[in-house]
């Protein structure tokens, strides 16, 4: 995923119906209710974050864009709930 931020980074109007922009949107939309499911560790968490802190750039296309803030917002709510290291990516990423 984190290679394909740099594809998608700039993408065309014809970018929004490859298989690899709904692969993209498709992870970002479900990893949080996955990794709930299946009760991952902090780590796996944390790794999400950093994965979708590099879809929260402004070159990216705004559907991935806000898919990927949704994510974050899950982890971080995780985070907090398992008294995990929390951090305010959203605000992190939006400062940047």
């Amino acid at each position: 995923m984190l290679e394909q931020s740099v594809i998608s980074a700039n993408a065309q109007r014809a970018y929004f119906h490859t298989a690899a922009y709904k692969f993209q949107l498709i992870v970002l939309e479900s990893l949080g209710d996955i990794f709930h499911y299946i009760e991952a560790c902090s780590t796996n968490w944390e790794s999400a974050m950093e994965m979708a802190k590099a879809y929260c750039d402004v070159s990216q296309p705004e559907t991935l864009q806000n898919a990927s803030k949704s994510l974050l917002s899950v982890c971080e709510t995780n985070l907090k709930e398992n008294n995990d290291k929390p951090e305010n990516a959203i605000g992190e990423v939006l400062v940047q």
